[in-house]
């Protein structure tokens, strides 16, 4: 199932609509390939994990840096705490950096 099917809009139609013109296209991507083909987003992206291992690979690298062993680092990766840190200041420049960077990108 393609999962844009759950509303005929699009993001910059919801963007519109948004008092703030947030545009969220959440529920359009997604992993290019799936097992579960009633999943399928409708933007498949190759790369959409990646950002997420690069980001928790350098976080769990660091944490080893400071002396942190395997078994605190899994501990960390697996509790609330990476989401509360997405939800905060980590998600802020998160944002930020996907705002700088979207300058830079040209049409394809």
């Amino acid at each position: 199932m393609d999962l844009s099917v759950i509303t005929d809009k699009s993001p910059s139609q919801w963007a519109k609509e948004d008092p703030d013109g947030h545009y969220d296209c959440t529920l359009y991507i997604g992993q290019a390939f799936l097992t579960e083909k009633d999943l399928t987003p409708a933007w498949p992206m190759f790369s959409y994990n990646r950002p997420a291992s690069i980001l928790w690979s350098a976080i769990a690298q660091a944490l080893y840096r400071r002396g942190w062993n395997d078994k605190e680092i899994k501990t960390w990766l697996q509790s609330k705490n990476p989401r509360w840190a997405l939800d905060g200041s980590l998600g802020d420049m998160l944002e930020q950096l996907g705002t700088m960077y979207a300058a830079q990108c040209e049409k394809v």
